[in-house]
């Protein structure tokens, strides 16, 4: 009898250990998403030397004691429409991936034999800045891209941006748009202009190297392009897309693309007939049009004919660091600074989280 019983407990034990081994994987591998829809968050946002990191608590519910988050309301338009125009110009109109910028990153890191580009949207931005570590890895970015899939299906495109502004580092120990425009402006995020909020959506993508321009209050050339780039995009960003729309236009835009790749592929094809002996009819014949062709210019293809994309597109990839941008940056950060006409706020005045 006991043999007997002995025999029954092993598959019992068995089964109760891969049931517990298959929960911690999902507990681990899905991010905590869930905790945005309760008002707070715990994260762990990285110290200036990029490895030390800390607790910070935000969210909300935070607002009863500090003035540190900044709800969506009082988030200027401005500073939205920079961030999508800046970061992820689809944020819109997909559904938590773009999965156009993921291919071409894919390609370009197997071409550099490394992990460079990530194609991230902002939705995925916000999942690796709250859930996630900075370190470049395909298990990490798999991670990312299930969360994000929960947390756009889940969570509006405003509530998403509300937070996203609320945990992005802005600078060596400088988390969230409050902070920052306390930082570098010496004003409440409410009251940031347009100007303003395109030079902080400038920096995100490398704040700790890239905010000199703000800091030294003299900007490099490199930081006046990018910053007249992103105003000059923030006009055509449309806030707040129907979801109606949001779907057809995806659609439309997916038609577009299949057509572009057909007239690409007949391009391709024609230029290699071309180069080869011609064995066919004289090139001033009527001669049918190539494979794909047809049909990419009945499926849509005339949407490309005038240079208007159906969406904005976006501005630099958020880890590719343009050529001499860097060394200008550092060489204003080592520069002496100008006479200060009104000197920068210090940081225990506008420190007020964790």
């Amino acid at each position: 009898m006991k043999p007997l019983l002995f025999l029954l407990r092993v598959p019992v034990a068995v089964a109760l250990a891969v049931g517990i081994a298959t929960l911690t994987f999902f507990a681990w591998f899905f991010p905590w998403i869930f905790v945005f829809h309760g008002g707070f968050l715990i994260y762990f946002p990285y110290e200036p030397d990029g490895f030390e990191r800390y607790a910070r608590l935000t969210g909300p519910i935070t607002a009863a004691w500090s003035s540190d988050w900044v709800p969506s309301a009082e988030i200027s338009n401005h500073c939205k429409k920079a961030l999508v125009a800046s970061e992820d110009a689809k944020f819109f109109y997909h559904n938590g991936l773009d999965l156009e910028s993921m291919e071409q990153s894919y390609r370009a890191n197997e071409r550099g034999g490394r992990i460079a580009r990530g194609g991230s949207t902002i939705t995925q931005q916000l999942v690796k800045n709250a859930f996630l570590s900075r370190k470049k890895s395909y298990v990490r970015k798999v991670r990312e891209v299930a969360g994000s899939l929960l947390l756009d299906a889940t969570l509006s495109k405003d509530s998403q941006l509300a937070w996203y502004f609320n945990i992005v580092e802005f600078g060596p120990r400088v988390y969230g748009i409050q902070a920052a425009a306390r930082f570098y402006f010496r004003k409440d995020a409410r009251e940031l202009n347009k100007k303003e909020c395109a030079q902080l959506v400038a920096i995100l993508p490398a704040p700790n190297r890239w905010n000199a321009s703000l800091v030294k209050k003299r900007t490099t050339s490199f930081f006046s392009r990018r910053t007249g780039t992103i105003l000059a995009r923030m006009d055509s960003v449309q806030l707040g897309v129907d979801e109606a729309v949001r779907k057809e236009l995806s659609r439309e835009r997916h038609r577009a693309s299949l057509a572009d790749r057909a007239r690409s592929a007949a391009q391709k094809v024609r230029e290699e007939g071309n180069s080869a002996p011609s064995e066919g009819p004289p090139e001033n014949s009527d001669a049918l049009p190539a494979p794909g062709e047809e049909e990419a210019t009945s499926a849509g293809a005339a949407e490309f004919l005038d240079d208007t994309p159906l969406v904005p597109q976006g501005l630099l990839p958020e880890s590719e660091d343009p050529q001499g941008a860097e060394d200008e940056e550092k060489a204003l950060e080592n520069s002496a600074p100008p006479a200060p006409e009104a000197p920068l706020v210090s940081e225990p005045e506008f420190r007020n989280g964790p």
